[in-house]
């Protein structure tokens, strides 16, 4: 069997390294860093002579997120090990690689476990990436040994790219992130509401899952812009959201549609459940005024809900009913909710 390769080579490496294919192509499917963590593993098993290999890539200011793999070759799922008293957390901070040997003897508890299964020897490279050290990765041997002048080079180069892999995909994340959040409210917006709205829809269509949207809109918000200024109206916008995000579920999304006029999509929920949800949506807004840099403003919303029935025949129609159903509480009076049925309207609360 032929194994395609490219050559790559590290800082103070005099020699190329032999990179698989294989590996590369996998790398640029990688979407998270814990497919790319996993995927790393796997292949520094397979391209040195090591027994075990991890990667621990930072995921909080005491904590790794860690990927093993043995000479099975298979990478077990990440898992939350501290960062403090380990020789990965020194590597970390040091920037520097560490080879370890007389594993048993070592200082650090996870050497010692390592020891007493048998391990002799460790090396441990720090993952950096735009200047920014991520974590490590680090490679087992059974014996005592001296690591070879080829093992340690491949795990240079691996360091090396893993850290670029890692700030790429943070970078598209953040782009990705970017994209569909609205800059002002840190809401997402419509370009959001199309992926949002294809998942629910074809929740509905294939197993029949429930979902509610709300048309959120706050009444003569107008008003606050021509008498306040922008400003204050934008400060009211802010704190509109983090009120209703402070109310929704982990599942839910608040969209801003444009204006004042939001959308949430309330996921596994049916209008009649959805009814009284939603007017304690309406309350935690009209509840308290608004403290700004003016003095406190009354703020109040309108909003109309509507759920899919088997006579919608897109996401847009439930949506459409949705917005009839917010015109029909604003022409009754504002600062309420009503729900949309077929043929009616009725109000909600």
């Amino acid at each position: 069997m032929t194994i395609h390769t490219t050559s790559l080579r590290p800082p103070d490496v005099e020699e190329d390294v032999q990179i698989p294919l294989g590996f590369l192509m996998e790398m640029t499917n990688a979407t998270s860093e814990d497919a790319l963590s996993e995927l790393f593993v796997r292949w520094a098993i397979r391209m040195t002579n090591a027994e075990r290999c991890a990667v621990a890539i930072q995921d909080s200011d005491t904590t790794f997120v860690v990927h093993q793999s043995g000479d099975t070759g298979r990478a077990s799922a990440g898992r939350s090990h501290p960062i403090a008293g380990s020789l990965m957390g020194d590597v970390l901070f040091s920037r520097e690689m560490r080879i370890v040997r007389h594993l048993e003897q070592q200082r650090y508890a996870g050497c010692r476990v390592l020891g007493a299964a048998g391990m002799g020897t460790i090396v441990a490279v720090p993952v950096i990436g735009d200047k920014l050290c991520l974590g490590v990765i680090s490679a087992t041997y059974r014996k005592a040994r001296v690591v070879s002048p080829r093992d340690r080079a491949i795990f240079e180069v691996l360091a090396s790219v893993l850290g670029a892999q890692v700030i790429l995909l943070r970078q598209m994340t953040d782009l990705k992130r970017l994209v569909r959040t609205d800059p002002l409210t840190g809401a997402f917006n419509r370009n959001h509401l199309a992926h949002t709205a294809a998942q629910h829809w074809n929740d509905w269509m294939a197993i029949a899952r429930p979902f509610c949207i709300a048309s959120v809109d706050l009444d003569h918000f107008k008003l606050v812009n021509d008498s306040m200024g922008h400003a204050i109206g934008d400060a009211v916008l802010r704190e509109t959201v983090r009120r209703l995000k402070s109310k929704l579920r982990s599942g839910d999304t608040i969209i801003r549609m444009g204006g004042e006029e939001f959308c949430i999509l309330l996921g596994g929920m049916s209008d009649s459940a959805a009814s009284p949800f939603v007017r304690r949506l309406r309350n935690v807004i009209q509840d308290t005024p608004f403290q700004t840099n003016d003095g406190l403003v009354a703020v109040t919303a309108s909003i109309g809900i509507a759920s899919p029935d088997y006579e919608d025949s897109s996401f847009d129609e439930t949506l459409r009913r949705s917005d009839k159903a917010l015109y029909a509480a604003k022409a009754a009076g504002r600062n309420t909710v009503v729900t949309h049925v077929r043929q009616d309207v009725m109000a909600a609360g």
